[in-house]
């Protein structure tokens, strides 16, 4: 019954200490033809660095990459992006989940959308997941 115990709790751990990111195409459209100037929507609620990770992974895919409040959007870009961070306590402040939205800013459409969900085991750093998140969404 022991080792039963011992199996059972193992395939446990394993099955819960994955974290993954789900990418959903909205449009048949590729990101590359929307152009390179991004900005990213700064929720009210942000208390973190998330809207500053997404504008730095943005300007390492090459975009020309601003943040801030959707007052201040420049209306010379042609993408923005908005996003929602969850965050949770467990010794230290964790990224739980990341919802990272690419809209199409003459048309306000929604043209991708990329979905980060942590582990049980809160795994790896928030600035490296929304960079793997931000790359998840402009694959093509």
């Amino acid at each position: 019954m022991k080792r039963f115990s011992f199996v059972f709790l193992g395939m446990l751990l394993l099955a819960s200490g994955c974290a993954s990111i789900r990418t959903t195409l909205v449009t048949t459209g590729s990101t590359a033809e929307f152009g390179k100037r991004a900005y990213v929507v700064r929720h009210q609620k942000s208390t973190k660095d998330i809207d500053l990770y997404i504008q730095k992974a943005l300007t390492g895919r090459g975009f020309i990459a601003t943040s801030g409040p959707v007052e201040q959007m420049p209306s010379d870009v042609d993408i923005y992006l908005t996003y929602i961070d969850k965050w949770t306590w467990d010794l230290g402040m964790y990224l739980i989940s990341l919802d990272i939205m690419v809209y199409d800013k003459k048309t306000g459409s929604l043209i991708k959308s990329a979905t980060f969900k942590n582990s049980l085991f809160h795994l790896g750093h928030a600035e490296d997941w929304t960079k793997v998140t931000v790359d998840k969404a402009f694959q093509n």
